[in-house]
């Protein structure tokens, strides 16, 4: 589905072709791309959805997968994980399965999400923490470094300075 103009289901743009699309359609072709540039494969044509053909069947599965987890997570979680280091070797989130659905979960994607939903829940767990804190730093007084003279000479000759006067 390509909308020329955006609308509140189609605000994501299409990275093909001009128009706008709905979240899981960006997503998922944002996927297709990234598997084909990471394995040298051909591009896929414009409108890649419409053509059948192995695009075609990858993009639908994903599209389905993204479809279904939107229902757990939010989508700029799960954009935000697609795009970060847990995601660098999984390129799908949907996988061919031999079933009533006829796609399943990548296991992989699914556990890399989940990681990055929880270590970013921790970090802003950290950064409320810190934001909460009552007492005030407080900086240690620094006093002016004074310069040292420089008039100290020891008085007796040593035997270098003996050494010397010869």
């Amino acid at each position: 589905m390509t909308t020329k103009r955006r609308t509140e289901k189609s605000n994501y743009p299409r990275i093909t072709v001009e128009g706008f699309c709905p979240f899981e359609d960006h997503l998922a072709e944002f996927l297709i791309l990234r598997w084909t540039d990471e394995f040298k494969m051909d591009k896929p044509p414009c409108e890649f959805w419409n053509i059948p053909g192995k695009y075609q069947e990858m993009y639908r599965r994903n599209m389905k997968a993204i479809a279904s987890l939107r229902k757990k997570y939010e989508c700029s979680l799960i954009y935000s994980a697609v795009k970060s280091k847990y995601f660098k070797n999984i390129y799908h989130i949907g996988l061919k399965c031999y079933g009533p659905r006829g796609w399943k979960y990548n296991p992989l994607a699914i556990e890399a999400i989940k990681r990055y939903d929880k270590d970013i829940k921790q970090i802003m767990k950290l950064a409320e923490a810190a934001a909460d804190q009552d007492e005030p730093v407080v900086e240690e007084e620094k006093k002016p470094l004074e310069s040292r003279k420089k008039t100290f000479s020891n008085k007796k000759k040593t035997s270098i300075r003996k050494l010397r006067d010869l």
